[in-house]
């Protein structure tokens, strides 16, 4: 694993705040529900009961979120891989054999500027998902850490394969996946994993060193050829032909290690930026 970068733990106080508060807004319903049952009320008791369910649900939902968006397990970075901790046992993964990786955005309060704050990676597709997010304490240069780290061991491996075998390999999913949102209650809960499932039913292209082959289109490269990354309501990647035509196309978000996709591109047609 080469050299400890660092350690990068649940950020606790969050869930700690949501577990204390949800007791407050139980306690307060039940003590509403003592009153009623206790005492000769007579006024809109319906209302006032109804108000109390309210709070004893509301309640125990904070609870039980707390404990259920926590994430199980943390990470260990090093120089050349990642070591997920958890009760269950421990999952160590080398940069260079983890295939999979999606980094995405959520909104929020911490992530004003919408850079990646989100990133799922797994090493293969019969292995699980793990994310990385800003719950994490330094979640932010873990992130950028990892993504940076992954794109150097893992596509320095690609460019090998290209080398040696002719051709490296590249999942993405197609473009209508990526409009299929969630709306459910486990959705509220696992946000994460409602988003994974978009890229459940994968395909996979095939990068070389002068063509790309998907499905059953092979689009050769050209010295003229450039690469652009662009795009209004998501990036797409690009690949235009001298006279301004498009050659080919896909969504920054199919794709499946979309940096090390991109990087190896650029080594083949000119990226303009």
């Amino acid at each position: 694993m080469g050299e400890l970068i660092g350690v990068y733990k649940v950020k606790a106080l969050r869930f700690l705040v949501m577990r204390v508060s949800g007791a407050g807004i139980f306690a307060i319903g039940a003590l509403i529900v003592w009153a009623l049952s206790a005492l000769n009320y007579s006024g809109s008791i319906t209302a006032l009961a109804a108000f109390a369910l309210f709070l004893l649900a509301l309640g125990a939902f904070f609870i039980y979120s707390s404990f259920v968006l926590k994430p199980k397990y943390y990470f260990e970075a090093y120089e050349n891989g990642v070591v997920v901790k958890r009760k269950s046992g421990d999952v160590s993964l080398m940069f260079s054999e983890i295939e999979d990786v999606l980094p995405y955005v959520t909104a929020s309060r911490e992530n004003l500027e919408f850079r990646i704050n989100n990133v799922a990676f797994r090493k293969d597709a019969q292995n699980e998902w793990f994310v990385i997010t800003f719950q994490y304490e330094n979640g932010a240069a873990l992130i950028d850490g990892f993504l940076e780290l992954h794109a150097e061991h893992r596509g320095s491996k690609q460019v090998e394969e290209i080398e040696k075998a002719g051709f490296t390999s590249i999942k993405y999913v197609e473009k209508s996946a990526l409009t299929k949102e969630a709306f459910s209650p486990k959705a509220l809960i696992d946000s994460h994993g409602e988003y994974l499932k978009k890229y459940e039913n994968y395909k996979t292209l095939y990068l070389a060193a002068d063509h790309i082959k998907i499905e059953n289109q092979t689009v050769y490269f050209d010295q003229s050829d450039r690469m652009e990354i662009k795009g209004l309501t998501s990036d797409t990647i690009y690949i235009i032909d001298q006279n301004g035509k498009e050659k080919f196309s896909i969504p920054y978000l199919a794709v499946f290690s979309p940096d090390i996709f991109i990087a190896i591109l650029s080594t083949k047609v000119e990226f303009k930026r």
